[in-house]
């Protein structure tokens, strides 16, 4: 009679399984098919910018021409209800559609199936959407050098099982030090953790609570939170400091950092996106979609005591997307 089978045994045959299952994806490559068409580079220019319609109406065109990287991006804005800015979200749904599907269904269809016919990044993005594998979607991204997709696929994992990695699946180089916390019984020790700064704010899941200046000091030099610093610094830079650490509370504290970044880092960099506009707004409309419409005041008028410069901008950023009020006609007299 057979021996039931370990851990460790279990995590390698899952493994193994999932490298079979995307036995047939292209070959792994960083490089994106259509990056280098000058038209691509000057929609992603023009939509990094800020610009939503004429932006994404050149990327449909390419997409529409077989131009992988624009089928991929247009398929992640499509998935990421951060990255639409106001004129793209106050578009119908029927041209939200137009613009950002494929043709195909009642409801179009993602550019993301058609990418995946020349890309591992596109397939192994399609797998994690369809729920296939578990930790090697990680390790595929991290391959390709996509650091927020590497989190993204290993929380989605740990999110449908219920049940975090073994501990020789989180000693890999390719693992994120910053989801050490994720382990395979979801019970944390001061050894998981030893690889970070006592400044962390994982720390806290082992010790006592940080204190507002160990928090601030980490937010001041950890990449995670870049996305915070530089909407201070374009928005707040007199009061910087302060700034941060409201946006660090108004967008749910250090889970949300985990999944923000680069939608694409093999076409735009965390730091050339962290910086532009569209990032910048970005880290607004994830704190503003993460708070209903009947919270949202409540939240300014608690981010106030912390930053009035962090709050009013937040503020001006909610009303762009609130749709125009109509007026009321009168009668003449």
């Amino acid at each position: 009679m057979g021996q039931a089978l370990g851990p460790r045994c279990a995590a390698m045959l899952m493994l193994v399984g999932v490298a079979m299952l995307v036995t047939f994806a292209p070959a792994l490559s960083a490089d994106l098919p259509g990056s280098d068409d000058p038209d691509f580079a000057a929609a992603l220019d023009l939509w990094l910018q800020g610009d939503d319609l004429d932006a994404l109406q050149q990327m449909t065109e390419l997409a529409h021409s077989s131009n992988t990287s624009a089928q991929i991006l247009l398929a992640l804005i499509d998935k990421t209800s951060a990255l639409p800015g106001p004129d793209l979200a106050g578009l119908s749904r029927a041209d939200r559609i137009a613009l950002l599907r494929d043709s195909g269904g009642i409801s179009g269809r993602n550019w993301m199936h058609a990418a995946a016919q020349n890309s591992a990044l596109a397939h192994t993005w399609l797998a994690l959407w369809q729920m296939e594998g578990g930790a090697e979607l990680g390790r595929r991204f991290a391959w390709l050098s996509e650091p927020r997709a590497t989190r993204e696929a290993l929380l989605t994992v740990v999110s449908r099982t219920e049940a975090g990695f073994p501990a020789g699946i989180r000693a890999q180089d390719w693992y994120p030090a910053s989801l050490g916390y994720l382990t395979e019984d979801r019970v944390v020790t001061p050894a998981d953790l030893a690889h970070l700064p006592q400044n962390h704010p994982l720390q806290a899941l082992v010790g006592p609570p940080l204190s507002v200046t160990q928090t601030r000091d980490w937010l001041a030099i950890d990449q995670l939170a870049a996305p915070l610093r530089f909407a201070c610094d374009s928005q707040c830079p007199e009061t910087r400091d302060d700034c941060i650490a409201a946006l660090y509370h108004a967008v749910g504290g250090y889970s949300a950092l985990l999944v923000m970044g680069s939608p694409v880092a093999s076409l735009i960099s965390d730091d050339d996106f962290v910086k532009s506009p569209r990032g910048i707004g970005s880290v607004a409309r994830r704190i503003m979609l993460r708070h209903s419409a009947r919270t949202r005041m409540t939240l300014l008028r608690k981010l106030a005591d912390l930053d009035q410069c962090a709050a009013s901008w937040l503020e001006a950023e909610f009303k762009r997307y609130s749709p125009p009020k109509r007026s009321t006609p009168t009668e003449a007299n």
